[in-house]
């Protein structure tokens, strides 16, 4: 507990050999914590998959930005370190190589070696070819995010007849034609959040949210 009363979730990320340093993980954005509770949360909210270990790879930044290598690093360590699944709910938009890119072909590369890839498609929505890489790599589980009338009436309030993409999915096709995202998830729903106020659980919604709900599944 801080000296103002925030209460801070730590992780011990790296402890020394030598006994002589410790490394504390934060996550400072809560978008990693919100997305880990969707797919394997295991307490008073329970994710998709409760039973699930987590490997977790700390990689964006309070702005919620990361370098294109350093993301390429942790997809590397995470597929070395024995990952069966690994969802990426991040992406970068404005791909114009056509989902041929480092990144998509690394996806690719470690798909071929059993790893299921489950990458949001991004929040550019609804208009043609708004799709985030790497969530456009032929191997991934490309995913975008729709609401349902009973998700509409406990998160919101509304009364809306028929499920729905959510507004802000992205769509393709990719420049080449390639049809993506390959199915979509729920775009929103409440989960786990860094304890600095509150109650430690929140709502989001996006298709960062839809991603991890395919993960756990």
């Amino acid at each position: 507990k801080g000296p103002f009363g925030n209460s801070f979730n730590l992780v011990v990320s790296h402890l020394d050999p030598a006994g002589t340093a410790v490394v504390f993980g934060y996550d400072q954005l809560g978008h990693g914590t919100q997305v880990a509770g969707i797919a394997a949360a295991n307490g008073v909210l329970q994710g998709v998959a409760p039973g699930a270990r987590l490997l977790v790879a700390k990689v964006l930044d309070r702005e919620g930005t990361t370098q294109w290598e350093q993301l390429a690093e942790a997809i590397r360590w995470a597929a070395a370190e024995g990952a069966d699944v690994i969802n990426l709910s991040l992406g970068y938009y404005r791909d114009e190589t056509s989902g041929n890119n480092t990144l998509t072909k690394l996806v690719d590369d470690l798909s071929e070696q059993g790893i299921i890839f489950t990458i949001a498609a991004g929040n550019e929505g609804p208009g043609l070819g708004t799709l985030a890489t790497p969530g456009n790599a032929k191997s991934a589980i490309s995913v975008g995010a729709y609401i349902t009338p009973e998700m509409w009436r406990i998160d919101y309030g509304y009364e809306v007849a028929n499920p729905t993409l959510w507004y802000f999915s992205s769509a393709g096709p990719r420049q080449d034609g390639f049809m993506v995202p390959t199915v979509v998830a729920p775009g929103s729903a409440v989960s786990t959040w860094p304890l600095t106020a509150g109650t430690g659980y929140r709502r989001g919604e996006g298709t960062s949210i839809a991603a991890p709900h395919v993960a756990g599944a």
